[in-house]
Parts: structure tokens; C-alpha cells; sequence
């Protein structure tokens, strides 16, 4: 459910409820503090501020809803998700070692279609992201010592693909790179 728009929305909603209500409770707050101010009597100036503060808090309360519903289509996990490939079965399996500070992959020349990638750490934690040729990131995992991973991507565009590390693994991490190329 994570990779569909419900997902999304399911997500946006969790994270979002609680500034929702403080939200409104400050907007209630600030319309009985106005109704209570013209029921007083205040001085002319008195009341445009108030009416000011209850306008500015709609203004932030409506940019706050607008960034974040625009803001639904950056999430990583919706964009990883729409190069992945789960309704076909792989025609190439990739198998993928990471160690300080470097990758090995048993081949760096690969077909268009639908990859598996079989990925291992040697020694530390790693992450394996793949990077299309217009430097999107498609996919990621983290690799941990002991364990193997898998990524099934549909590569359909050639050319070349880079590898890199992001999860943070010593001294040469930011080197810690590699290139495979699909024909």
C-alpha cells in the first residue's frame, strides 16, 4: 500500500494530524478572542488586530495544507516505486558485493528490461543506490553485513547507470561509487 497514491495519502494524513488539530484549536481561539473583542467594545485599532491575527493564521493554516498536499509526489518511496518492476519476472540477475569503498557487480554491462539485483556487504553497512543516466535515484537499499538484499528494477533506458553508497561507511565513503551500462 505503500507504493500506491492511497499510501500516500495514508502517510500524509498520520503525520500531518496533529499540526492539523493544533491548527484548529489556535483558529477556534482566534475567532471567540474576535467575536469576544467586538462584544467589548474595543478601540477601532485594537479590533483590526485581532482581525489581522485570525486572517494570518487562515493564510498560514491554508500555504501549510498546500506544501504538503504538493509535496506528496516528492516522497521517495513513490518515485522508487515506479521504476520498480514486481508484474515480471527478471531476464537478468546481477549479483552485487559491497566493501570499503568500492563495488563489484559480476556484470557492468547489462540488457534493457527487468534486472534482479542480488546485493551483499563484505564487511561494513552499505547502502546499494542505483542512479539512472539522468542521475534519478531509482531504487535503494541498505546492505548489512550477513544479509542479502534484492532490488528488481526495469531498466528501459540505455545508457549509463551509476551505483553509489548513502548510507555513511568511513573515510572513503563519498568515493565509493561504480558504473554499469545497459545496451
Amino acid at each position: 500500500m505503500m507504493g500506491t497514491g492511497a499510501g500516500a495519502v495514508l502517510i500524509f494524513v498520520y503525520l500531518t494530524a496533529p499540526f492539523l488539530v493544533v491548527f484548529v484549536a489556535l483558529f477556534l481561539l482566534s475567532v471567540r478572542r474576535g467575536k469576544r473583542a467586538s462584544a467589548e467594545g474595543l478601540r477601532e485599532n485594537e479590533r483590526l488586530i485581532r482581525a489581522a491575527e485570525v486572517v494570518w493564521l487562515i493564510a498560514i493554516g491554508l500555504t501549510w495544507t498546500a506544501i504538503n498536499l504538493v509535496s506528496i509526489q516528492w516522497i521517495p518511496w513513490i518515485q522508487a516505486q515506479t521504476a520498480v518492476s514486481t508484474q515480471q519476472e527478471p531476464t537478468q540477475v546481477v549479483q552485487v558485493e559491497a566493501f570499503m569503498w568500492g563495488y563489484r557487480l559480476d556484470a557492468y554491462e547489462l540488457r534493457t528490461g527487468v534486472v534482479k539485483f542480488v546485493a551483499r556487504s563484505l564487511d561494513a553497512i552499505h547502502a546499494f543506490a542505483v542512479y539512472s543516466p539522468k542521475g534519478e535515484l531509482l531504487a535503494t537499499v541498505m546492505l548489512m553485513p550477513g544479509m542479502t538484499e534484492e532490488i528488481v528494477l526495469e531498466l528501459r533506458e540505455p545508457g549509463e547507470y551509476t551505483v553509489r553508497c548513502l548510507e555513511y561507511c568511513g573515510d572513503g565513503h563519498s568515493a565509493m561509487a561504480s558504473k554499469f551500462r545497459v545496451v
